[in-house]
C-alpha cells in the first residue's frame, strides 16, 4: 500500500475525484458529488504548495463545491470554493495561461458571494480580480468578451449599491470591449448586446442624455436580431426593446417608436404561450401602448385594440395575484377613454 504522501496516492484521490464528478453529471447522483470532494480535497491537501499540480487540484474541488452550492444553496461550499480559487491564483504565476481563467472564476464568485451576503469587500476584490483577468489576457482569446463581462456586471453591483456613476461608465465600456472582442454568430454575443443594452438605459435614467437611451436601444435590437424565435430569451429582449421605444415616444414623441414598441410587443405575445409566466404583463403593456397611439391619433382600432388586450391581460391574471386589482383598474381607464 502506498503512503499517504507518495505522488501516486495524490494522483489517484485527484483522478477519482475527477471521475465521480463526471458519475454525477450523466446520473445525477449526489453521493458522486459528496465523494468527489471528499477526494478532491485529500489531493489539495497531500499537495505541498510548490506543487505544479496545486492549483488544478484546488481549481477542480472549487468547481465541485460551486456545483453544490447551485444545488443546495449552502453558503459554505461558495465560501470553500472561493477559498480554493484563492489558492489557485495565489500559486500561478502571471506569465501561466491558466492565471486569467482562475482570476476570472475567483472573481466571479466573489461577486456571487456578494449577492447573498452584501460584505463590500467581496464585490471590490471581485473587480480587482476581474480587472487583473483582463489585463492578463491577449486580445486574441476566446475568453476575452467573457472575462470583460464578468468585469462590467461586478462594477453595476458596485454601482447599484453606492450610486457612484464611474462604476457604470466604467461597466458600459468594459460591454463594450466585450461586445467587440466576441465575433458574430459566437453564443454570447447577444448576452453581452442585453447586458450594454440594460447598462445604458441606467446610466440614462442616472443623467438623461438622449445618446444613452439610443444606444440601448439600438443594442437591444441587435440582441434580437441576432436570436432566432424560439430563443428562450427572445420574448424578453423584444419587451425590453418595447419598452424602450416606448420611453423615446413618450419624451420625444416620434411615433415611428410607439408603432414599432406596438409591433415589436405583438411579436411578444405571439412568442408566449397561455401558460407562459409573464404573458399578463406582456399583454397589459401591449394594451398600454394601443392605448398611448389610440390618445396620439385617435384611432377607434386603436382603443378597441387597446380594451380587448388589457381585458386578456386580466383574464391571464389569476385570482388572489397582487396585480389583479390594477390590472382591473386600468382596463377600466381603457374602457372610459
Amino acid at each position: 500500500m502506498t503512503g499517504n504522501r507518495q505522488p501516486s496516492k495524490t494522483k489517484y484521490y485527484f483522478h477519482l475525484g475527477v471521475n465521480q464528478r463526471v458519475r454525477f453529471e450523466h446520473l445525477g447522483n449526489p453521493n458522486n458529488l459528496t465523494d468527489c470532494i471528499l477526494n478532491l480535497e485529500k489531493a489539495a491537501l497531500l499537495t505541498n504548495i510548490q506543487h505544479p499540480d496545486k492549483a488544478i487540484y484546488h481549481c477542480h474541488l472549487a468547481r465541485c463545491q460551486l456545483t453544490c452550492f447551485q444545488r443546495l444553496s449552502a453558503l459554505t461550499d461558495i465560501k470553500d470554493a472561493v477559498s480554493n480559487l484563492k489558492i489557485s491564483v495565489q500559486v500561478t504565476g502571471d506569465a501561466h495561461p491558466s492565471k486569467p481563467e482562475y482570476l476570472s472564476t475567483l472573481g466571479l464568485n466573489q461577486r456571487v458571494l456578494y449577492e447573498h451576503l452584501g460584505a463590500l469587500s467581496d464585490i471590490d476584490d471581485s473587480i480587482s480580480n476581474l480587472r487583473r483577468s483582463v489585463q492578463l489576457t491577449y486580445d486574441e482569446h476566446p475568453g476575452k468578451g467573457l472575462y470583460l463581462s464578468y468585469l462590467g456586471l461586478s462594477e453595476r453591483s458596485r454601482f447599484i449599491r453606492l450610486g457612484e456613476v464611474i462604476d457604470l461608465e466604467h461597466c458600459i465600456l468594459n460591454l463594450q470591449n466585450a461586445v467587440q472582442y466576441t465575433r458574430d454568430g459566437e453564443p454570447d454575443k447577444h448576452v453581452f448586446l442585453s447586458m450594454l443594452g440594460s447598462s445604458q438605459m441606467m446610466h440614462f435614467q442616472r443623467i438623461g442624455e438622449r445618446a444613452d437611451l439610443d444606444d440601448s436601444i439600438s443594442n437591444w435590437e441587435k440582441s434580437v436580431y441576432i436570436i432566432n424565435d424560439i430563443h428562450p430569451h427572445k420574448a424578453t429582449y423584444l419587451s425590453n426593446l418595447s419598452l424602450n421605444q416606448q420611453i423615446r415616444f413618450q419624451l420625444f414623441g416620434r411615433l415611428t417608436d410607439l408603432d414599432d414598441s406596438i409591433s415589436n410587443l405583438q411579436k411578444v405575445v405571439h412568442l408566449t404561450d397561455d401558460g407562459h409566466p409573464h404573458r399578463a404583463i406582456y399583454l397589459l403593456n401591449l394594451g398600454s401602448a394601443y392605448g398611448s397611439r389610440f390618445e396620439r391619433l385617435g384611432g377607434l382600432p386603436d382603443l378597441e385594440n387597446c380594451v380587448s388586450t388589457v381585458g386578456k391581460a386580466v383574464q391571464f391574471t389569476a385570482d388572489g395575484h397582487p396585480g389583479k386589482l390594477m390590472h382591473f383598474s386600468i382596463l377600466g381607464s381603457c374602457q372610459l377613454m
